[in-house]
């Protein structure tokens, strides 16, 4: 259903007038600065198969497990190739405590914060196990969760966002950013693929200014897996 002013997708409300990006900022310009504001990054993902731009379909491309990857790489190496697996928990919420974990400032928020999203009797006891199994699974960063150390990807992630969307928008492609997502014309896949490489390669790079060029495909393993056009 669609009025003057917005469109309605079910629940969801999209106001098509609202496409300019700003930046959110965490107590510093070095915590946060994800880019937010524009409609689309409200659209359910069930809708965004449907989104065309200029008329043309479009793909989507993401970095699967982001923060986790970009952990990874600061102590140079490759994580699981299912990071959020784990026997007996459910995978979303997996998945949302280990981005919880990155988040808190220290070990105690962290407790609370996933047994918070637990839910249920026992959630604290619950939550403790919880750490240390993803702590066990992921023992290659366990010394970055719960050490503040989500803001500072999110400037890093963010600044990722932006230097795709502007080094596109130069090639005269227009891309839509949702955080660590991005979609553009089909016809321009491989260049969307291409500038989220490069992206990710001058990431990996300020970690370490030693490393040597490489192909694409051999710098951003996330991409090279799979998993990438959603």
């Amino acid at each position: 259903m669609q009025d003057e002013y917005a469109i309605r997708c079910g629940s969801y409300v999209l106001y098509p007038a609202h496409r300019a990006y700003y930046r959110v900022f965490n107590g510093s310009f070095q915590r946060g600065g994800r880019l937010y504001g524009p409609w689309w990054q409200s659209a359910p993902s069930k809708v965004r198969p449907y989104l065309e731009i200029g008329g043309e379909p479009t793909v989507e491309l993401d970095y699967p497990a982001h923060h986790l990857r970009m952990a990874y790489a600061m102590v140079h190496t490759d994580p699981p190739i299912e990071p959020y697996t784990l026997a007996g928990w459910e995978r979303q919420l997996v998945k949302h405590a280990v981005l919880i974990m990155f988040n808190a400032r220290n070990y105690n928020a962290a407790i609370g914060a996933i047994a918070d999203e637990i839910g249920v009797a026992g959630a604290r006891k619950r939550a403790v196990e919880l750490i240390q199994l993803i702590k066990e699974k992921h023992a290659p960063v366990a010394q970055l969760f719960h050490s503040d150390l989500g803001a500072k990807l999110q400037r890093q992630d963010a600044d990722m966002a932006a230097a795709i969307v502007g080094r596109l928008l130069k090639k005269g492609v227009i891309t839509l950013s949702i955080h660590d997502s991005f979609l553009a014309p089909v016809r321009y896949g491989g260049v969307l693929y291409e500038e989220m490489a490069a992206a990710w390669w001058r990431f990996v790079v300020s970690v370490d200014p030693c490393l040597r060029s490489v192909g694409y495909q051999n710098s951003i393993s996330q991409m090279e897996r799979g998993g990438c056009v959603v």
